[in-house]
Protein backbone atom coordinates (compact mmCIF):
# COMPACT_ATOMS: atom_id res chain seq x y z
CA UNK A 1 0.00 0.00 0.00
CA UNK A 2 1.79 3.47 -0.61
CA UNK A 3 3.12 5.65 1.99
CA UNK A 4 1.27 9.28 1.94
CA UNK A 5 4.57 10.61 2.90
CA UNK A 6 6.28 8.80 0.35
CA UNK A 7 9.00 10.63 -1.76
CA UNK A 8 8.20 8.54 -4.85
CA UNK A 9 4.89 8.82 -4.31
CA UNK A 10 4.45 12.32 -3.81
CA UNK A 11 6.77 12.36 -7.10
CA UNK A 12 4.28 10.09 -9.02
CA UNK A 13 1.73 12.19 -8.18
CA UNK A 14 2.50 15.29 -8.83
CA UNK A 15 4.69 14.85 -11.73
CA UNK A 16 4.56 18.22 -13.61
CA UNK A 17 5.31 20.22 -10.70
CA UNK A 18 7.94 18.03 -9.69
CA UNK A 19 9.38 17.88 -12.89
CA UNK A 20 8.82 22.51 -13.18
CA UNK A 21 10.69 22.79 -10.30
CA UNK A 22 13.88 20.59 -11.24
CA UNK A 23 13.63 22.49 -14.37
CA UNK A 24 13.67 25.85 -13.17
CA UNK A 25 17.06 24.60 -11.02
CA UNK A 26 18.33 23.14 -13.65
CA UNK A 27 18.14 25.68 -15.99
CA UNK A 28 19.45 28.84 -13.53
CA UNK A 29 22.63 26.06 -12.86
CA UNK A 30 23.49 26.17 -16.67
CA UNK A 31 23.17 29.47 -16.59
CA UNK A 32 25.41 30.12 -13.10
CA UNK A 33 28.07 27.35 -14.55
CA UNK A 34 28.23 28.65 -18.18
CA UNK A 35 29.48 31.99 -16.62
CA UNK A 36 31.84 30.69 -13.66
CA UNK A 37 33.01 28.11 -16.30
CA UNK A 38 33.95 30.93 -19.03
CA UNK A 39 35.69 33.40 -16.38
CA UNK A 40 37.22 30.54 -14.60
CA UNK A 41 38.97 29.17 -17.67
CA UNK A 42 40.32 32.52 -18.33
CA UNK A 43 41.87 33.08 -15.21
CA UNK A 44 43.14 29.67 -15.32
CA UNK A 45 45.02 29.85 -18.56
CA UNK A 46 46.74 32.64 -17.77
CA UNK A 47 47.88 31.58 -14.54
CA UNK A 48 49.44 28.66 -16.43
CA UNK A 49 50.62 31.05 -18.85
CA UNK A 50 52.40 32.26 -16.61
CA UNK A 51 53.29 28.85 -14.58
CA UNK A 52 57.03 28.94 -14.74
CA UNK A 53 57.11 31.10 -11.53
CA UNK A 54 56.22 28.12 -9.55
CA UNK A 55 59.61 26.57 -10.30
CA UNK A 56 61.86 30.16 -10.84
CA UNK A 57 62.07 33.32 -10.42
CA UNK A 58 63.30 35.86 -13.07
CA UNK A 59 65.67 38.75 -12.08
CA UNK A 60 65.67 41.43 -15.13
CA UNK A 61 67.66 44.20 -16.00
CA UNK A 62 65.49 47.49 -16.15
CA UNK A 63 68.06 49.79 -17.39
CA UNK A 64 70.72 49.37 -20.62
CA UNK A 65 73.79 49.36 -17.83
CA UNK A 66 72.02 46.05 -17.16
CA UNK A 67 72.83 43.92 -13.79
CA UNK A 68 75.95 44.23 -11.77
CA UNK A 69 78.71 41.89 -11.62
CA UNK A 70 78.27 41.69 -8.05
CA UNK A 71 75.25 41.10 -8.14
CA UNK A 72 75.17 38.07 -10.54
CA UNK A 73 77.82 36.91 -8.34
CA UNK A 74 76.03 36.49 -5.12
CA UNK A 75 73.26 35.05 -6.76
CA UNK A 76 75.48 32.39 -7.67
CA UNK A 77 77.44 31.97 -4.69
CA UNK A 78 73.71 31.87 -2.09
CA UNK A 79 73.73 28.72 -0.32
CA UNK A 80 70.07 27.99 -1.52
CA UNK A 81 70.08 28.54 -4.79
CA UNK A 82 70.78 25.90 -7.47
CA UNK A 83 71.09 27.14 -10.62
CA UNK A 84 71.46 30.73 -12.55
CA UNK A 85 70.76 30.88 -15.98
CA UNK A 86 71.67 34.06 -18.36
CA UNK A 87 67.87 34.47 -20.39
CA UNK A 88 66.59 37.20 -22.35
CA UNK A 89 62.87 37.29 -22.02
CA UNK A 90 60.32 37.67 -24.85
CA UNK A 91 56.47 36.87 -25.36
CA UNK A 92 54.34 34.86 -27.33
CA UNK A 93 50.89 35.80 -27.79
CA UNK A 94 48.44 32.73 -27.09
CA UNK A 95 44.71 32.23 -28.39
CA UNK A 96 42.34 32.41 -25.08
CA UNK A 97 38.15 31.86 -26.15
CA UNK A 98 38.72 35.66 -26.27
CA UNK A 99 41.50 38.18 -26.87
CA UNK A 100 45.12 37.01 -26.06
CA UNK A 101 47.50 36.15 -23.03
CA UNK A 102 50.88 36.89 -23.20
CA UNK A 103 53.64 33.66 -22.49
CA UNK A 104 57.05 34.19 -21.85
CA UNK A 105 59.28 32.99 -24.31
CA UNK A 106 62.84 32.34 -22.71
CA UNK A 107 65.81 32.25 -24.99
CA UNK A 108 69.41 31.13 -23.60
CA UNK A 109 72.44 30.26 -25.35
CA UNK A 110 72.74 26.87 -27.11
CA UNK A 111 74.91 25.49 -24.23
CA UNK A 112 72.87 26.46 -21.47
CA UNK A 113 69.27 25.45 -22.65
CA UNK A 114 69.63 21.70 -22.46
CA UNK A 115 71.06 21.80 -19.01
CA UNK A 116 67.64 24.65 -18.52
CA UNK A 117 65.21 22.36 -19.70
CA UNK A 118 66.71 19.88 -17.47
CA UNK A 119 66.30 21.77 -14.12
CA UNK A 120 62.59 22.29 -15.84
CA UNK A 121 62.03 18.40 -16.55
CA UNK A 122 60.86 19.21 -19.68
CA UNK A 123 59.31 16.39 -21.61
CA UNK A 124 60.13 16.43 -25.47
CA UNK A 125 56.57 14.68 -27.60
CA UNK A 126 57.97 15.36 -30.89
CA UNK A 127 61.11 16.36 -32.62
CA UNK A 128 63.82 18.25 -30.27
CA UNK A 129 64.82 20.97 -28.20
CA UNK A 130 66.39 24.11 -29.40
CA UNK A 131 70.27 23.41 -30.20
CA UNK A 132 71.65 26.45 -32.95
CA UNK A 133 70.86 29.71 -32.80
CA UNK A 134 67.01 30.48 -33.82
CA UNK A 135 65.25 27.58 -32.61
CA UNK A 136 62.06 27.31 -31.06
CA UNK A 137 60.15 24.64 -28.92
CA UNK A 138 56.90 25.59 -27.71
CA UNK A 139 54.12 22.70 -25.40
CA UNK A 140 51.62 21.05 -28.15
CA UNK A 141 49.18 23.05 -26.78
CA UNK A 142 50.47 26.03 -27.62
CA UNK A 143 51.59 24.67 -31.03
CA UNK A 144 47.35 23.72 -31.33
CA UNK A 145 46.39 27.12 -30.77
CA UNK A 146 49.04 28.69 -33.09
CA UNK A 147 48.72 26.32 -35.89
CA UNK A 148 52.50 25.74 -35.41
CA UNK A 149 53.91 22.20 -36.73
CA UNK A 150 57.46 20.86 -36.90
CA UNK A 151 59.57 22.35 -39.21
CA UNK A 152 57.57 26.24 -39.67
CA UNK A 153 59.62 29.17 -39.50
CA UNK A 154 57.74 31.59 -37.05
CA UNK A 155 58.33 35.20 -35.83
CA UNK A 156 57.62 38.67 -36.56
CA UNK A 157 60.15 38.71 -39.37
CA UNK A 158 58.38 36.15 -40.90
CA UNK A 159 55.16 37.40 -40.69
CA UNK A 160 54.42 41.26 -39.29
CA UNK A 161 52.72 41.48 -36.28
CA UNK A 162 53.22 37.53 -35.18
CA UNK A 163 54.87 36.60 -32.31
CA UNK A 164 57.62 35.87 -30.75
CA UNK A 165 59.21 39.50 -32.01
CA UNK A 166 62.61 37.94 -34.40
CA UNK A 167 62.61 34.21 -37.11
CA UNK A 168 62.95 31.17 -35.31
CA UNK A 169 62.33 27.84 -36.94
CA UNK A 170 60.06 25.42 -35.04
CA UNK A 171 62.19 22.00 -34.21
CA UNK A 172 60.07 20.75 -31.32
CA UNK A 173 57.38 19.79 -29.24
CA UNK A 174 56.96 19.88 -25.75
CA UNK A 175 55.13 18.64 -23.10
CA UNK A 176 53.93 18.83 -19.43
CA UNK A 177 53.63 22.07 -19.17
CA UNK A 178 50.39 23.56 -21.35
CA UNK A 179 52.38 27.10 -21.60
CA UNK A 180 56.34 26.50 -22.05
CA UNK A 181 58.29 27.73 -24.84
CA UNK A 182 61.74 27.90 -25.28
CA UNK A 183 64.69 29.03 -27.87
CA UNK A 184 68.28 28.93 -28.83
CA UNK A 185 69.52 33.04 -28.85
CA UNK A 186 69.98 34.25 -32.61
CA UNK A 187 71.64 37.38 -32.83
CA UNK A 188 72.52 39.65 -29.25
CA UNK A 189 70.75 42.19 -27.49
CA UNK A 190 67.17 39.81 -27.69
CA UNK A 191 64.63 40.58 -25.93
CA UNK A 192 64.98 41.39 -21.73
CA UNK A 193 68.30 40.45 -20.48
CA UNK A 194 68.21 38.82 -16.81
CA UNK A 195 68.65 35.49 -15.08
CA UNK A 196 66.41 32.63 -14.51
CA UNK A 197 67.15 31.52 -10.48
CA UNK A 198 66.12 28.07 -9.60
CA UNK A 199 66.05 27.74 -5.79
CA UNK A 200 66.17 24.66 -3.23
CA UNK A 201 62.51 23.82 -2.99
CA UNK A 202 62.01 23.66 0.82
CA UNK A 203 64.23 27.15 0.77
CA UNK A 204 62.28 28.94 -2.06
CA UNK A 205 59.99 31.52 0.13
CA UNK A 206 63.17 32.87 1.47
CA UNK A 207 65.14 33.49 -1.65
CA UNK A 208 62.70 34.98 -3.23
CA UNK A 209 62.54 37.05 -0.34
CA UNK A 210 66.02 37.92 -0.41
CA UNK A 211 65.69 38.48 -4.28
CA UNK A 212 63.23 41.40 -3.83
CA UNK A 213 65.53 42.96 -1.39
CA UNK A 214 68.50 42.29 -1.25
CA UNK A 215 69.05 42.05 -5.40
CA UNK A 216 66.28 43.94 -6.82
CA UNK A 217 67.03 47.92 -6.85
CA UNK A 218 64.17 50.54 -7.72
CA UNK A 219 64.19 51.39 -11.12
CA UNK A 220 67.69 49.08 -12.13
CA UNK A 221 66.67 45.43 -11.07
CA UNK A 222 63.56 43.98 -11.22
CA UNK A 223 62.79 40.38 -9.51
CA UNK A 224 59.94 38.53 -10.77
CA UNK A 225 59.06 36.02 -8.11
CA UNK A 226 56.09 33.54 -7.48
CA UNK A 227 54.70 35.82 -4.88
CA UNK A 228 54.95 38.79 -6.77
CA UNK A 229 53.38 37.09 -9.69
CA UNK A 230 50.62 35.65 -7.90
CA UNK A 231 49.65 39.44 -6.46
CA UNK A 232 49.72 41.00 -9.76
CA UNK A 233 47.17 37.94 -11.40
CA UNK A 234 45.39 38.20 -8.41
CA UNK A 235 45.07 42.34 -8.84
CA UNK A 236 44.70 41.55 -12.71
CA UNK A 237 42.03 38.50 -12.16
CA UNK A 238 40.17 40.42 -9.14
CA UNK A 239 37.39 42.29 -11.94
CA UNK A 240 36.87 39.14 -13.31
CA UNK A 241 36.07 37.51 -9.69
CA UNK A 242 33.66 40.70 -9.06
CA UNK A 243 32.31 39.83 -12.44
CA UNK A 244 31.59 36.18 -11.55
CA UNK A 245 30.27 36.80 -8.04
CA UNK A 246 27.86 39.83 -9.34
CA UNK A 247 26.41 37.31 -12.02
CA UNK A 248 26.27 34.62 -9.70
CA UNK A 249 24.67 36.53 -7.26
CA UNK A 250 21.93 37.92 -9.24
CA UNK A 251 21.06 34.69 -11.19
CA UNK A 252 21.40 32.96 -7.73
CA UNK A 253 18.77 35.09 -6.13
CA UNK A 254 16.66 35.33 -9.29
CA UNK A 255 16.49 32.19 -9.54
CA UNK A 256 15.54 31.58 -5.30
CA UNK A 257 12.73 34.40 -5.36
CA UNK A 258 10.97 32.39 -8.63
CA UNK A 259 11.43 28.59 -7.51
CA UNK A 260 10.41 29.35 -3.85
CA UNK A 261 7.23 31.21 -5.34
CA UNK A 262 6.69 28.25 -7.79
CA UNK A 263 7.07 26.12 -4.99
CA UNK A 264 4.98 27.97 -2.89
CA UNK A 265 1.98 27.98 -5.09
CA UNK A 266 2.24 23.97 -5.13
CA UNK A 267 2.75 24.01 -1.46
CA UNK A 268 -0.66 26.01 -1.05
CA UNK A 269 -2.42 23.96 -3.57
CA UNK A 270 -1.83 20.95 -0.83
CA UNK A 271 -3.33 23.02 1.93
CA UNK A 272 -6.76 20.03 1.48
CA UNK A 273 -4.23 17.19 1.93
CA UNK A 274 -2.24 19.08 4.51
CA UNK A 275 -6.07 19.64 6.32
CA UNK A 276 -6.95 15.86 6.12
CA UNK A 277 -3.90 14.43 7.49
CA UNK A 278 -4.24 16.86 10.64
CA UNK A 279 -7.81 15.61 10.88
CA UNK A 280 -6.76 12.39 11.13
CA UNK A 281 -4.60 13.09 13.66
CA UNK A 282 -0.94 13.21 12.52
CA UNK A 283 1.29 15.69 14.50
CA UNK A 284 2.16 19.14 13.09
CA UNK A 285 5.46 18.81 13.07
CA UNK A 286 5.34 15.62 11.62
CA UNK A 287 3.00 17.11 8.59
CA UNK A 288 5.36 19.64 8.04
CA UNK A 289 8.86 17.59 8.33
CA UNK A 290 7.67 15.28 5.40
CA UNK A 291 5.92 17.94 3.19
CA UNK A 292 9.08 19.80 3.57
CA UNK A 293 11.37 16.38 3.06
CA UNK A 294 9.01 15.60 -0.29
CA UNK A 295 9.60 19.39 -1.64
CA UNK A 296 13.26 19.46 -0.93
CA UNK A 297 14.28 16.27 -2.50
CA UNK A 298 12.98 17.07 -5.55
CA UNK A 299 14.79 20.36 -5.33
CA UNK A 300 18.16 18.60 -4.27
CA UNK A 301 17.21 16.08 -7.25
CA UNK A 302 17.02 18.89 -9.78
CA UNK A 303 20.37 20.21 -8.63
CA UNK A 304 21.97 16.90 -9.22
CA UNK A 305 20.60 16.87 -12.26
CA UNK A 306 21.79 19.76 -13.10
CA UNK A 307 25.71 19.08 -11.86
CA UNK A 308 25.46 16.23 -14.11
CA UNK A 309 23.93 18.87 -17.51
CA UNK A 310 26.41 20.96 -16.28
CA UNK A 311 29.22 17.96 -16.93
CA UNK A 312 28.22 17.04 -19.95
CA UNK A 313 28.10 20.41 -21.31
CA UNK A 314 31.04 21.20 -20.59
CA UNK A 315 32.61 18.31 -21.64
CA UNK A 316 31.56 19.17 -24.71
CA UNK A 317 32.56 22.69 -25.02
CA UNK A 318 35.52 21.28 -24.02
CA UNK A 319 35.91 19.23 -26.77
CA UNK A 320 34.66 21.30 -29.19
CA UNK A 321 35.88 24.84 -28.70
CA UNK A 322 38.95 24.41 -25.70
CA UNK A 323 40.88 21.72 -26.94
CA UNK A 324 40.68 22.79 -31.03
CA UNK A 325 42.26 26.06 -29.51
CA UNK A 326 44.65 24.29 -27.36
CA UNK A 327 43.32 25.64 -23.90
CA UNK A 328 43.22 24.49 -20.78
CA UNK A 329 39.50 23.85 -19.44
CA UNK A 330 38.28 21.98 -16.06
CA UNK A 331 35.12 19.66 -16.77
CA UNK A 332 34.42 19.26 -13.23
CA UNK A 333 35.20 22.47 -11.63
CA UNK A 334 34.20 21.99 -7.22
CA UNK A 335 33.45 26.07 -7.82
CA UNK A 336 30.76 26.00 -10.11
CA UNK A 337 29.34 23.57 -6.87
CA UNK A 338 29.94 26.21 -4.43
CA UNK A 339 28.08 28.78 -6.90
CA UNK A 340 24.90 26.37 -7.34
CA UNK A 341 24.52 24.65 -4.01
CA UNK A 342 23.03 27.68 -1.98
CA UNK A 343 20.39 28.06 -4.12
CA UNK A 344 18.39 24.52 -3.03
CA UNK A 345 19.79 25.23 0.34
CA UNK A 346 18.58 28.37 0.43
CA UNK A 347 14.77 27.47 -1.02
CA UNK A 348 14.18 25.12 1.49
CA UNK A 349 15.56 27.00 4.61
CA UNK A 350 12.32 29.84 3.10
CA UNK A 351 10.14 26.95 2.50
CA UNK A 352 10.28 25.20 6.01
CA UNK A 353 9.96 28.95 7.50
CA UNK A 354 6.54 29.03 4.81
CA UNK A 355 5.34 25.81 6.04
CA UNK A 356 5.70 26.46 9.42
CA UNK A 357 3.71 29.56 9.86
CA UNK A 358 1.16 28.78 7.02
CA UNK A 359 0.33 25.00 8.79
CA UNK A 360 0.29 25.97 12.56
CA UNK A 361 -2.26 28.72 11.63
CA UNK A 362 -4.60 26.29 9.54
CA UNK A 363 -8.19 25.61 10.14
CA UNK A 364 -8.39 22.42 8.72
CA UNK A 365 -11.90 21.58 9.56
CA UNK A 366 -12.63 25.49 7.31
CA UNK A 367 -10.77 23.48 4.48
CA UNK A 368 -12.08 20.08 5.01
CA UNK A 369 -15.43 21.73 4.91
CA UNK A 370 -14.42 23.80 1.91
CA UNK A 371 -14.89 27.17 3.80
CA UNK A 372 -11.69 28.33 3.55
Amino acid sequence: MPQPFSIRHYFLRHKRKSLALMAGLILSMLVIAFVAGMISSVDENVRLAQSFSSRFSVVDALTPEGIPEEKVEAMRSHPDVTAVYPVSQLTIQAPLLVGTTSVPLFTLDAGDLAEFAGDLNVTVLEGRLPAAAGEIAVSRQMAVGKGWQVGDVVGSEVNEGQSPRGRFEMVGLLGDDPYIALATTYREGDGVPGYAVFARPDRRAEVDAWLESAIAVENKIGALTKRSLDETLQDEMGAFSLILALLTAIVTITNTVVTTLLAYIFISQRRPEFALYLALGQPLGRVILRALTETSAVLFLGWAFGMACTTGLFWWVKQSFFDPRGLAFTVFNPTIVLHTLPSPVMITLVLAIVLTLMLSRLDYISVIEGRN
